[in-house]
């Protein structure tokens, strides 16, 4: 039953993702002189989004209830109602199921071209209440509804969001008709992954920070990175951070700006930096921009899948008991106790 909790944490945290990836997508990564297709696109996008979110409302609904009463699915018609009606948690998911409605709302007006930008902006907005359910109702919110740790979680939650699930819009809605435009496309397509660039550096800024907050305050000392199963898993997770991190950046810091070059642009390069990092190699112009461009694309997709497994890790993570709450709730390990004199341990 547990792999199913963490099954329907991970499709929940996969679809806030979608929904905040494809916003952001619209809002500052795609620009506003594109061709029509590319919007259209990303709004249709955010209707399936959508609907994979209400999906894994209903499904988290269940696995909470679940969990409550100890019960399995045979149970749900049962203690169901009164998990919606009687507790703290039901009345957290009836607000977000209420966001979820508006966020519908906000999709239908976004069908007009004209109103798609405010429709997006109050979308964005919105969202942040679902995204609050989800912190209030995990580890964050053990210390109240409203306590720092909650909003910090929001902050990375709603990044984390942004970034990866930007990485899954551009990979299925946007880059396919980037490449079959082929050398058409280059200009719109070098602009397209400097903007995602600037996009995910600020959402990893605010990652960066809403994470050691937490990280903290789960672990309760670095030790517990490597002593603790909690903090194993974590590790694990900050590794697949990093890589997609190491990718992003030779993607900003080589790929684009030779994506620039071969599309007569300036090349935008802001420093150097990229030269000093070990493995990050200058890519060559010679072999044309549709090459340049596929490569980009090409990291996107591994960060993408990356972005699946931290996500997945991030769902075990909230199943799991940090070092910190353990010791609150009196858990230690058995002290070791010297046998007696002559005692061999046997019975």
């Amino acid at each position: 039953m547990e792999s199913f909790f963490v099954l329907a944490t991970w499709l929940d945290v996969m679809a806030i993702s979608a929904c905040a990836g494809v916003l952001a997508c619209v809002l500052w990564v795609v620009p506003r002189y594109a061709p029509g297709h590319y919007p259209t696109r990303l709004w249709v996008g955010f209707g399936a989004a959508l609907a994979w979110l209400a999906a894994a409302s209903v499904v988290l609904l269940a696995s909470r209830t679940m969990e409550f009463s100890g019960a399995g699915f045979s149970g749900l018609s049962t203690y169901l109602p009164l998990v919606v009606s009687k507790t703290h948690y039901g009345l957290i998911w009836k607000a977000r199921i209420f966001a979820v409605v508006v966020l519908w709302l906000c999709w239908l007006a976004g069908l007009s071209a004209r109103a798609r930008p405010y429709a997006a902006w109050l979308a964005m907005a919105v969202l942040l209440v679902v995204v609050y359910s989800r912190s209030a109702t995990g580890h964050a919110g053990d210390h109240g509804a409203y306590s720092l740790g909650v909003w910090v979680d929001c902050v990375h939650v709603w990044s984390s969001g942004i970034w990866v699930g930007g990485l899954f819009a551009m990979s299925l809605l946007v880059f396919p008709a980037l490449i079959k435009e082929g050398v058409t496309g280059q200009a719109l397509a070098a602009d397209v992954f400097s903007r995602l660039s600037v996009v995910a550096g600020a959402a990893l800024a605010a990652i960066v920070l809403s994470g050691v907050f937490n990280a903290w305050n789960g672990l309760d000392s670095v030790g517990n990175l490597w002593n603790s199963g909690y903090g194993r898993i974590l590790s694990i997770k900050l590794v697949l951070v990093a890589w997609m991190v190491y990718l992003g950046g030779h993607n900003r810091y080589h790929k684009v700006p030779a994506l620039r070059l071969s599309s007569g642009l300036d090349s935008g390069r802001a420093s150097g930096m990229g030269l000093r990092v070990p493995g990050w190699r200058p890519v060559s112009t010679t072999r044309g921009g549709n090459h340049v461009m596929a490569r980009c694309v090409r990291a996107v997709h591994i960060e993408s899948v990356l972005g699946v497994l931290v996500l997945a890790l991030a769902a075990w993570l909230h199943h799991g008991m940090p070092p910190s709450d353990m010791r609150h709730m009196g858990f230690a390990p058995a002290p070791v106790v010297a046998p007696a004199p002559g005692h061999t341990g046997r019975a």
